[in-house]
This record gives C-alpha cells, sequence and structure tokens, in this order.
C-alpha cells in the first residue's frame, strides 16, 4: 500500500470515527521532552483562546473571524507540538478544518440574517478552503 493511500486512509478513518463519536478528545503521548510540557502549555491556552473567541460568536457579539481562525490555527500547531504522529497529524488537520466549517456555518446562517457583512462570510469561505488546502498537502507530501 502507497503512503499516500495510508494517509488518506488514516485521515477517512480519523474524521469518520469522530463522526460518529461527536468529536474527539485529544490525548497526547507523554515524552520525557522538556518542550512537551510548554507544548501542552501552548495546546492548553489556544483551546481556551479559541472557545472564548467562539463563544463571542455565538451569542452575536462581534468576533473577529482572523481571531478565531488564528486561534484555531495555532491550536492545531499546538497539537503538532505536543504529538507529532501521522494520527495526530490528521486529526489536527481534520479538527482546524471542523472549527472552520463551524465558523462558516454560523457566518451563513448571520448572513442570510443580514447581521453579516459578504466580504466577512466570503472570508469564512476562504478559511475552510485553506484548510481543505492544508489536508491535500498534508496528501501531497505524505507520497
Amino acid at each position: 500500500m502507497s503512503r499516500p493511500f495510508k494517509f488518506f486512509c488514516l485521515v477517512s478513518l480519523v474524521a469518520v470515527s469522530s463522526f460518529w463519536a461527536g468529536g474527539w478528545s485529544y490525548s497526547a503521548t507523554e515524552t520525557d521532552d522538556p518542550t512537551n510540557e510548554t507544548a501542552k502549555a501552548m495546546l492548553e491556552a489556544a483551546r481556551d483562546a479559541y472557545a472564548s473567541a467562539m463563544n463571542f460568536h455565538h451569542v452575536g457579539k462581534r468576533a473577529d473571524d482572523q481571531n478565531i481562525h488564528a486561534w484555531s490555527f495555532r491550536w492545531m500547531q499546538a497539537e503538532l507540538a505536543v504529538n507529532q504522529s501521522l494520527e495526530a497529524h490528521a486529526k489536527a488537520l481534520i479538527a482546524h478544518l471542523q472549527r472552520m466549517e463551524q465558523m462558516h456555518q454560523l457566518n451563513a446562517a448571520k448572513r442570510a440574517q443580514g447581521i453579516l457583512s459578504a466580504m466577512e462570510h466570503l472570508a469564512s469561505a476562504y478559511y475552510v478552503a485553506e484548510a481543505k488546502h492544508l489536508i491535500a498537502e498534508a496528501n501531497r507530501d505524505a507520497q
């Protein structure tokens, strides 16, 4: 089996299992590397900052989509710093895509209500496309 096909299968398996499980809980692989503790701190901070930004978005307050995207991206990077396995890479990329799709869906609903500009809605569409592109690049690089 080729490496790209294995990565594709892994990404598909993670996505399907995540869907059925209603999301996943991330557990890092423990190592003796002292940078792992700082990476875990980054992961916690990024996850909390993202949750805070999305909370503003959910309750209808103005939340900068660039800020939401940046914290989701940092969360993904921190996940990769904590656990660099192929499976963790796939999970991190898919989780980032799911977060960007969630933001885009919220923006679509707000756009339909007339409380969001077309530009803001288009920006969130870009973030979804970017997340999909990251997955495509990872598939290509796995060759």
